[in-house]
């Protein structure tokens, strides 16, 4: 890509060749996290950047973004087998016995209902 011809963008190409040598520009490059912090701080756009960086053949390879400072890592949380067989098993036994109480009720309910037949068949 060729520089524009537009006296604003001559400026700025003028105003980052004087005030950094090539070398500077590639520590920098080297140096910054993302072409676009780096753009931000010259003053210049990421467009108008990655032409400057193409006619001073500078090299940039991406960054690993990595975590941020200051990040602590939190342990996993272990869920062992036994802990989940533990789990489970107390889950049907918490069934099972709900189940039975189930049971229980319905058998209360019919024998009460038997009985309020057998002593009063015609419901008065």
């Amino acid at each position: 890509m060729k520089i524009k011809t537009n006296s604003k963008y001559i400026s700025k190409y003028d105003k980052i060749i004087k005030k950094y040598t090539i070398e500077e520009l590639q520590n920098l490059l080297d140096n910054c996290k993302s072409k676009t912090s780096l753009a931000l701080k010259l003053k210049i756009s990421l467009k108008y950047f990655s032409m400057i960086i193409e006619l001073n053949s500078l090299n940039y390879t991406n960054k690993d973004r990595g975590l941020t400072i200051g990040y602590i890592h939190k342990p996993k949380k272990s869920i062992k087998e036994s802990t989940i067989e533990n789990k489970l098993i107390s889950e049907m036994i918490l069934e099972n016995t709900a189940l039975e109480r189930f049971y229980k009720e319905i058998k209360a309910k019919k024998e009460k209902r038997l009985l309020k037949e057998i002593f009063d068949p015609y419901g008065d």
